[in-house]
């Protein structure tokens, strides 16, 4: 038997920044959440998601996007200056919906914007996107953190002593 990729879901959403943002997609339950905190810190709580730095001020972050509902889009400044989003979406590796944003950043400043698509199907793994509308980008104003962690602490296991 010849090995195939490993393709989680049928639909796929992929972010990809360049310039002094890092991207955190959260995923339609609020809940989960891929992409990076800071330029060291990786988020990945997605089962088949891909996060990726690249050289300079590049980022890619790629998700399962079977779901009719919204992604958040979380950017965070990690610099001053001008920066270029581009938000592509594909069904079975081909280009359905591209959009790009650009902005300028600050440093520590959150901006967000909502990712709605709409599918055919309703099992998450094999729907079809069909198309996306993205909201323009705003300043995060939620009450809640832009992205829970949890770790255990200091990587000891609890009643392992």
């Amino acid at each position: 038997m010849t090995p195939g990729p490993f393709v989680p879901s049928a639909s796929v959403l992929e972010i990809r920044t360049s310039g002094p943002v890092l991207p955190l997609v959260r995923m339609p339950d609020g809940r989960l959440a891929a992409g990076f905190l800071a330029e060291d810190v990786e988020v990945n709580q997605v089962f088949g998601a891909l996060i990726e730095a690249r050289r300079g001020s590049r980022w890619l972050v790629e998700v399962p996007a079977g779901a009719e509902e919204s992604y958040t889009l979380v950017l965070t400044g990690v610099g001053s200056g001008p920066f270029t989003v581009r938000v592509s979406q594909r069904y079975a590796g081909f280009p359905i919906h591209r959009q790009q944003l650009r902005g300028e950043a600050r440093p520590g400043e959150h901006l967000f914007t909502r990712i709605t698509q709409r599918v055919k199907g309703r099992d998450p793994g094999t729907a079809r996107a069909l198309e996306a509308q993205i909201d323009g980008l705003r300043a995060w104003d939620d009450p809640e953190p832009v992205a829970i962690v949890a770790s255990p602490g200091g990587g000891r296991r609890v009643g392992t002593d």
